[in-house]
């Protein structure tokens, strides 16, 4: 799975509609993360182990602020 923080805020938003966001990129780790390739080939895990990614950008968004609901109201 591959998404920009834009991607993500506007998923985090479709849940959250009153969510603001600002970002600000920090240099070091961004020249690591631009080194990463595009995607990645899966097709073997899947085809060798049957692998499935269990999750999508909306599916993890809305787990995600779910867990993080659960622990700002303990």
């Amino acid at each position: 799975m591959s998404f920009s923080p834009k991607e993500l805020f506007a998923e985090i938003k479709k849940n959250i509609p009153s969510a603001e966001f600002t970002f600000e990129p920090d240099p070091v780790k961004s020249e690591i993360s631009a080194s990463w390739p595009d995607s990645m080939d899966d097709s073997c895990a899947r085809k060798e182990w049957g692998w499935n990614p269990e999750w999508n950008l909306a599916s993890m968004t809305k787990d995600m602020l779910s867990e993080i609901s659960k622990k700002v109201n303990r």
